[in-house]
């Protein structure tokens, strides 16, 4: 049988993953903020194997050569195709400027949101979402560390690109306090906005059948992709690793409950 909702519907049994026999356990919330301290520790971490704002040389020069990497496989899929999006949006300069507030903002409030919301609504799908979360946010500092690349906003004025939040502004700029010190300018491979955004999308699939917001959530990656792009933030390529890297989370986020499975399933040896 179904978990019911609070807003009286079902939610979707394949994505959930739940039924009622699957008690929501209360969650400390001191944990998961001990959780998400973890996690911007790691980060942290990678800003500084990957060098604060600019880099060293060194960083630089070796975040460019994967973004070089990026484009001449982009090239020969005949997908590079981020600097005419950009030079598109660029004729509409309202459109970049609320690309720009997206970008800076949604990626953050959104996700914490909608994870604040399971945890107080949904607390049986809580746990499961926070899963997949954790484990494809970890997926994409693997993917930092592992292949630290330059955005195409920080690429040589030869390849036409415009750093729009720098230019015209938004809440925000890398260049601004904080900002500054907390960015990792060459965090760009996977796309952690298209991990989050997928995994906000799926969560809320999950978690109603109401229409109007299912299909909000669907939106929600798809405008995500179209501002990263047109900032000048991210390249296709970007997105289609960020997909797969939610895909890894999702798939590793079943391996215990199918191994516990696997192990009932399985019966003892008799004498063994």
């Amino acid at each position: 049988m179904a978990v019911q909702t609070t807003d009286g519907r079902v939610p979707s049994p394949a994505l959930s993953g739940l039924s009622n026999a699957t008690a929501a356990r209360p969650t400390v919330w001191w944990r998961e903020m001990a959780l998400v301290v973890a996690f911007y520790s790691a980060y942290a971490q990678i800003r500084s194997i990957n060098g604060h704002h600019a880099g060293t040389p060194e960083q630089l020069a070796r975040a460019t050569r994967s973004a070089h990497h990026i484009i001449r496989l982009e090239d020969w899929l005949h997908i590079f195709h981020e600097r005419g999006m950009q030079s598109a949006a660029l004729h509409h300069l309202w459109l970049v400027k609320l690309a720009n507030i997206f970008y800076g903002s949604c990626h953050f409030i959104v996700t914490a949101a909608v994870l604040v919301w399971l945890y107080r609504a949904r607390p049986n799908l809580f746990g499961r979402w926070r899963s997949v979360l954790g484990i494809a946010t970890g997926l994409a500092l693997v993917g930092f560390t592992l292949f630290p690349t330059l955005p195409p906003r920080l690429l040589p004025p030869a390849f036409g690109f415009v750093d729009t939040l720098g230019r015209y502004g938004g809440l925000w700029t890398f260049n601004s306090g904080v900002v500054e010190h907390i960015s990792d300018p060459f965090a760009a491979m996977p796309s952690l906005h298209l991990v989050w955004s997928t995994w906000v999308a799926c969560a809320v699939w999950s978690a109603t059948s109401r229409r109007q917001v299912r299909a909000a959530a669907v939106a929600y990656p798809i405008v995500t992709s179209i501002a990263v792009v047109i900032t000048g933030n991210h390249y296709i390529l970007d997105l289609v690793a960020g997909s797969a890297v939610f895909a890894a989370a999702w798939a590793l986020s079943l391996a215990p409950a199918a191994i516990r499975r696997r192990r009932r399933a399985t019966p003892l040896a008799i004498g063994a």
